[in-house]
């Protein structure tokens, strides 16, 4: 993603607009409209001068990095709310697996109590 100063300074290289030209429209030096080209942000006076002087709305650049941001936010959204979904399902099946466990070690129990049985009942006879 392109910073704001590079944006600036293709948009005059399409449009032709040379450094000197552009310096004067926006009432800067040369020097300052480098410092401008070598910047990621830029204060909102300055960018409103730049936007009016050459008829361009720049502040839009700001707007799709915006969207960009809240698209990457929204995934964001649906993959923590996909996570405590599954994070639940686990919780149930743990639940699940610890009723299982106690059911099989009672069945156990049974079994052990029963085979003592039919041995006390076979010693009987």
């Amino acid at each position: 993603m392109k910073h704001i100063g590079e944006i600036i300074k293709q948009y005059l290289s399409e449009n032709k607009i040379s450094v000197i030209e552009f310096s004067k429209k926006i009432n800067r030096s040369r020097a300052s409209v480098y410092n401008i080209f070598e910047k990621d942000s830029i204060d909102t006076s300055i960018l409103l001068n730049i936007s009016k002087a050459l008829n361009h709305n720049f502040f839009q650049y700001f707007n799709e990095d915006y969207h960009i941001l809240e698209e990457e936010r929204a995934q964001y959204l649906k993959t923590t709310e996909a996570t405590k979904k599954l994070n639940l399902e686990v919780l149930e099946y743990k639940k699940e697996l610890m009723e299982l466990k106690e059911k099989y070690e009672l069945q156990k129990k049974i079994n052990n109590l029963l085979e003592e049985k039919i041995k006390e009942m076979e010693d009987k006879n």
